[in-house]
């Protein structure tokens, strides 16, 4: 009895200060999990982007290995698929789509909006000049990723643009979920901006071509060699 007389004297919540306390976890909750989302959505793409530029990196070294000589702009015939047609067979293909099949092959958005690379936006979401660029060959991998190259203007030299997490799945940004790599003289593989990478889309200083002011098409063209060298670059992607 005395307990029971113990429970009558205590009090609960009233109804206000239920609503008060679920308004101020809905707050916290709505600061918090956006960030929450933004560093693991961050991670992801870091971890994407370091398994695509070894993959590349070891194909270019098998196939320089195997095929007797280095692979340069002037190893294959220039505005054509012969270089990716040797390329792709370093890769489990999904489907090789010629020239540039990936693009007028696939499906669109919600928004009548093409998908794959003519859907593909600069590195702060403007238009691109890539989807002019990238049609000497493209190929999806079996693990959806994919692959396109340029191999016609001597100044680009090979340069291989890849999509980390698949042509389907966004953003769809250059900088964000799509790189470039740029095959060099001496048969290395490095990331577009580093020292030795040349090309028509950029030129100066590779930090204005990977700019969260830039309103240019080419911004997004050097990012791959900021994302190899800043330990933060994916956490600070612009929206």
């Amino acid at each position: 009895m005395q307990g029971l007389h113990y429970l009558k004297g205590l009090k609960g919540f009233t109804l206000a200060e239920v609503l008060i306390t679920l308004g101020i976890i809905g707050v916290v909750a709505a600061i918090t999990i956006p960030s929450l989302i933004n560093i693991t959505q961050g991670k992801e793409l870091e971890a994407q982007y370091k398994k695509a530029y070894s993959t590349l990196s070891q194909a270019v070294l098998r196939m320089n290995a195997e095929q007797g000589y280095i692979a340069t702009w002037n190893s294959y015939s220039p505005c054509s698929t012969e270089f990716a047609n040797v390329f792709n067979k370093y890769f489990v293909l999904y489907t090789n789509c010629g020239k540039s099949g990936c693009v007028s092959s696939l499906e669109k958005d919600e928004e009548g909006k093409d998908l794959g690379l003519k859907g593909y936006k600069s590195y702060t979401g403007r238009s691109s000049i890539a989807a002019a660029w990238f049609d000497d060959g493209q190929f999806i991998s079996s693990d959806g990723t994919f692959v396109a190259i340029n191999h016609c203007d001597q100044k680009n030299k090979i340069t291989i643009g890849i999509d980390i997490n698949g042509m389907k799945k966004h953003p769809n940004k250059i900088g964000h979920d799509f790189f470039l790599f740029q095959i060099q003289e001496d048969g290395k593989l490095l990331p577009m901006g580093a020292e030795g990478t040349t090309s028509n889309g950029w030129s100066g200083n590779p930090e204005n071509f990977c700019s969260k002011t830039s309103t240019g098409g080419s911004n997004g063209f050097t990012c791959a060699y900021k994302a190899s060298y800043d330990k933060d670059f994916f956490k600070n992607l612009p929206k």
